[in-house]
C-alpha cells in the first residue's frame, strides 16, 4: 500500500489530539493544504464575529454618547453665513443697517437639552477569507436598538439590546450563526473634551456547521474607551483609543465535536476628522474619514481537552461617513468601511446606519 496514503491516514486518525477550532491556526499545526483542523471552522466563525460586534458596539456607543452630551460645534452660523470667515460675521453684526438685533430681554430662554436619546444602529458587512480562513466567505448583518439617559451634564447610563445573523460558505465547508442579546453603556465626560465610555453585551449564540455540527451557549463581550472631541471653525478631530475583551462558551449539542471556548481581545486606537457643513437653518451635514488599528492581542480557540495558543495579529480599518444633522433632536449617520488592509488572510467591506432621536 502507498505509504504516503498510510501518513495521511494516520494523520487524519491523530487529528483530534492537536486540533484547533481556530482562524488564526499556529503554522506547526499545518502540512500543507492538509488542515487537521478541518472539522472545526465553528470556531473561526465565532472568533471572526465576536470582533466584528465588537466594533460595531464600540462605533454605536460612541456616536450615541457624543449625542447624548450634546458634542458638536461650539456656534451654529444662520443659513446664508455659512461661508464667512469669524471677523466677516463680527463685522455684518456691528455695522450695517440691514442688521436688527433683539434686545436680550426680548430673546426667549433656550430650551432644555433632552434627558433621553434613542438610537437604532444597523451593519452589513462581507467577510473575504483566505484559504487559512477556510476561505469562509459570506454576510455578517447585526443590529443595535439603544435608549440612554443623562443623569447629570457629565454622566449618562444606558441599555441596548443586539441580534446577530452570519452566512459563511467555505472550502467544503459552511457555517451559520445567530444570536440575540443585551447590555448596558454608560458615558462620563471627563473633561469638556474627553469621554470615558464603557459598555457591555451578554448574547445567547447559536452556530452550525454542515455535517451535523452544532453548538450553543453565551457570549460575553466587554470594553472601555477614551475618546476625545475638539472643534475648531466647524472641524472635528476624534482621537481614541478602546480596549476590548470578548469569550464565546460553545457548547456541543450534535455531531462529532466537543466542547469549545472562543477568547479575544484587542486594543484599538483610532482617529476622525470631519467638517459640518449648514445645508440650511435646520440641516447640518458632516463628511468624514477615520482610520483604525486593531491589534488583535489575545486570539485562542480551545477545544475541551486540547491545547490551545495565543495567535496575535493586527489589521488597520478605513472608515468614510456622513452624518445629518435635523433640526436639534434628529440625526443620521452613514457609515462605508473597508478592513484587512494589514491582514491577508481576512478582508471586510461594509456599510452601517444610525438613526437617533433626542426626547
Amino acid at each position: 500500500m502507498n505509504k504516503r496514503f498510510l501518513i495521511a491516514v494516520g494523520l487524519v486518525v491523530a487529528a483530534p489530539a492537536t486540533a484547533y477550532a481556530n482562524c488564526d491556526t499556529p503554522s506547526q499545526y499545518w502540512d500543507g493544504d492538509f488542515r487537521p483542523d478541518y472539522s472545526y471552522p465553528a470556531g473561526c466563525t465565532a472568533q471572526q464575529n465576536s470582533r466584528e460586534v465588537q466594533i460595531h458596539l464600540n462605533d454605536a456607543v460612541s456616536r450615541a454618547l457624543a449625542t447624548s452630551f450634546g458634542l458638536g460645534p461650539d456656534e451654529m452660523m444662520p443659513a446664508g453665513m455659512t461661508g464667512l470667515s469669524e471677523d466677516e460675521a463680527l463685522k455684518r453684526l456691528v455695522g450695517g443697517n440691514g442688521i436688527h438685533i433683539d434686545p436680550t430681554a426680548d430673546v426667549p430662554a433656550a430650551a432644555p437639552s433632552p434627558k433621553w436619546n434613542s438610537w437604532l444602529d444597523g451593519k452589513y458587512t462581507w467577510n473575504d477569507n483566505g484559504d487559512r480562513n477556510f476561505d469562509l466567505d459570506g454576510p455578517l448583518f447585526n443590529g443595535l436598538l439603544g435608549v440612554d439617559y443623562k443623569l447629570t451634564s457629565k454622566v449618562t447610563l444606558g441599555l441596548l439590546g443586539s441580534v446577530e445573523a452570519s452566512h459563511y460558505d467555505g472550502d467544503g465547508v459552511d457555517t451559520r450563526s445567530s444570536g440575540v442579546g443585551g447590555g448596558a453603556y454608560v458615558g462620563i465626560m471627563l473633561t469638556d473634551n474627553i469621554v470615558f465610555s464603557a459598555n457591555t453585551l451578554l448574547s445567547d449564540i447559536t452556530t452550525k456547521q454542515s455535517g451535523d455540527v452544532r453548538y450553543e451557549g453565551p457570549r460575553w463581550q466587554t470594553s472601555g474607551a477614551v475618546t476625545g472631541y475638539w472643534y475648531k471653525d466647524n472641524w472635528r478631530f476624534t482621537p481614541a483609543v478602546s480596549i476590548s475583551w470578548s469569550k464565546e462558551w460553545m457548547n456541543a449539542k450534535s455531531g462529532p465535536v466537543t466542547d469549545q471556548t472562543v477568547e479575544t481581545a484587542a486594543l484599538t486606537p483610532s482617529i476622525q476628522i470631519g467638517k459640518t457643513l449648514h445645508l440650511s437653518d435646520k440641516t447640518t451635514m458632516e463628511p468624514w474619514a477615520g482610520a483604525a488599528l486593531d491589534y488583535t492581542f489575545l486570539s485562542r480557540t480551545k477545544p475541551e481537552g486540547l491545547d490551545a495558543s495565543n495567535d496575535p495579529n493586527a489589521d488597520l480599518r478605513v472608515q468614510v461617513g456622513l452624518n445629518f444633522g435635523f433640526g436639534s433632536n434628529a440625526q443620521l449617520a452613514l457609515t462605508a468601511e473597508a478592513g484587512g488592509l494589514l491582514n491577508k488572510d481576512l478582508n471586510t467591506y461594509s456599510g452601517e446606519a444610525n438613526l437617533a432621536i433626542q426626547f
